[in-house]
């Protein structure tokens, strides 16, 4: 296996077509972000977002089409044109029925309007490019203001409460600096060329950013927002030939965060329940490295680009121009071993299974109580087989105790950050509630064996979301129930129906898994 030109120019083709089909389908057959066949369920203020910032982007992914005057392509290049000038001139800082006043400037599409603006650039009129020029200009200079200038002299993100600095961030960093490129505006270059080195400066050692953390960086990572960072600092510093360690690390942790199959492991996020294959943000960072080459290649080679975004779409393939080519080895979500992060969560590929265990604190319910975007720190296991596919799925709600691996009466998530080890054989983690001590053992020798225990007489409540469901003997009955996932995107935060088992036990509960 091997990451090439010829592997490059296949994979963008094939998302140069599927690009130009969901363009259509969203700008030709929609009417705009009201249209109920839009994104149907979606808070009204996710849909704006959606319809004129993320969904845009795709016009990256069109303009080779666009540059080479494809009939289709110029057809949605004009009708996305006229869909944004009325995001201009009636939605952007006007009273939106059902939202309220809708002030929030363009953030992922800066970014891909400055990348097209320079490949079709000579083939544009001088209105489009006036066009271009001015969209810029204006939400540019919002974005800017809006994140006080890139907070000039500040250092230290993480541990100031002052700011929040964030993938939001990031990406609007690396849009304005492309536009500063772009559209000629070395103010800007330089302004996003300063934050970004100071942010860098500001990772965990173990190759993430935070979202949402404390002084003693007791946060941990979100693996879906972490890409989104690292990518746009890799390309702002240009990690491609710096080939700077943190971007190594930052992609062994994401390979080791995967499971077999490359889904994300939820409880390894603290803001999501994501558990896709995830490409896009943070794929060439992998390109460092022979299996994060790996990775690469599997995912794409595999991927079905008609499934994905247009967001997806363009940032893929911008990401495959800052890849590193070269031979591929095995990566590490397909090979034995044990991964522990610095925060307590773990990682055991053995027999065919990924197995993880977390003690993180559950500091969401503190730090964001009311932020429906960062869910809560309260189920600390997952469980996922080569051939069965993902089993406990490890995913957590936001508000509701109803997901937590320990509950004891109203006393359901961590109070304070644990501990966790591993061996070749086993992940052991000790939690630490209000009331009560908990402890977790995963062991594999010829079987699976899945032990929880606690230090108080209280009967606790454990409740194990599954994919598909688990086979195990245990001397404790269990009941299979029905939640409604905790959705931030979606009204009234519901999201799809997920089953779980429910136990309800005293002092030690044991599963061997068949």
């Amino acid at each position: 296996m091997i990451l090439d030109q010829t592997f490059i120019k296949k994979i963008k083709g094939k998302i140069e077509e599927a690009a130009l089909k969901v363009m259509e389908e969203t700008y030709l057959n929609h009417s705009g972000f009201r249209d109920e066949s839009f994104r149907p369920g979606l808070k009204l203020i996710e849909k704006i977002v959606s319809y004129y910032d993320y969904y845009a982007c795709g016009i990256y992914a069109l303009s080779a089409k666009i540059k080479d005057k494809d009939p289709r392509a110029l057809i949605v290049f004009e009708k996305l044109k006229e869909h944004l000038r009325i995001y201009r001139e009636e939605i952007f800082k006007h009273d939106i029925e059902g939202v309220g006043y809708f002030s929030i400037p363009s953030r992922r599409l800066l970014f891909h309007l400055a990348l097209t603006y320079q490949k079709i650039k000579k083939d544009l009129s001088a209105e489009d490019q006036s066009w271009f020029k001015g969209f810029v200009l204006e939400h540019g200079q919002i974005a800017i203001d809006n994140h006080n200038h890139f907070f000039p002299g500040r250092t230290a993100f993480h541990a100031d409460p002052t700011i929040h600095v964030n993938n939001h961030t990031a990406i609007f960093m690396q849009g304005i600096y492309y536009c500063g490129q772009v559209f000629e505006i070395p103010e800007w270059v330089e302004m996003t060329l300063d934050f970004a080195k100071r942010y860098f400066d500001d990772a965990h050692p173990d190759g993430y950013w935070e979202e949402n953390t404390n002084e003693l960086r007791e946060g941990g990572p979100s693996l879906v927002y972490t890409r989104l960072t690292a990518e746009c600092l890799y390309d702002v510093l240009d990690g491609k030939n710096k080939k700077q360690r943190i971007f190594l690390k930052a992609g062994d942790m994401f390979r080791s965060l995967l499971n077999y199959d490359g889904c994300m492991i939820p409880i390894a996020d603290e803001r999501t329940n994501h558990s896709n294959v995830a490409l896009g943000y943070g794929l060439a960072l992998n390109s460092l490295s022979s299996k994060g080459r790996y990775l690469i290649v599997s995912h794409l080679e595999n991927a079905d680009f008609t499934t994905m975004s247009p967001e997806t779409l363009s940032v893929t393939y911008h990401e495959l121009d800052l890849m590193i080519l070269g031979d591929c080895e095995v990566s590490e979500n397909k090979t034995e071993g044990t991964f522990q992060l610095t925060v307590p969560i773990a990682i055991l590929r053995k027999n065919d299974y990924t197995i993880g265990a977390s003690a993180v604190l559950a500091l969401n319910k503190t730090l964001k109580p009311n932020s429906d975007y960062a869910l809560d720190h309260q189920n600390m296991l997952y469980l996922s087989h080569k051939e069965k596919g993902i089993i406990l799925n490890g995913k957590k709600s936001k508000r509701s105790d109803t997901l937590s691996t320990f509950k004891v009466n109203d006393d359901a998530y961590t109070v304070k950050t644990g501990t966790i080890k591993t061996t070749d054989k086993t992940i052991e983690a000790h939690l630490f509630y209000q009331t009560f001590e908990a402890w977790i053992k995963w062991e594999i020798n010829e079987t699976l064996k899945l032990t929880l225990s606690v230090n108080t007489e209280d009967e606790v409540t454990t409740i194990l979301p599954f994919d598909n469901k688990p086979e195990f003997n245990s001397p404790v009955t269990s009941k299979v129930i029905e939640l409604n996932e905790f959705s931030p995107y979606n009204a009234e935060n519901k999201g799809s129906l997920i089953k779980a088992l429910e136990f309800k036990w005293k002092h030690k509960l044991e599963l061997e898994f068949i």
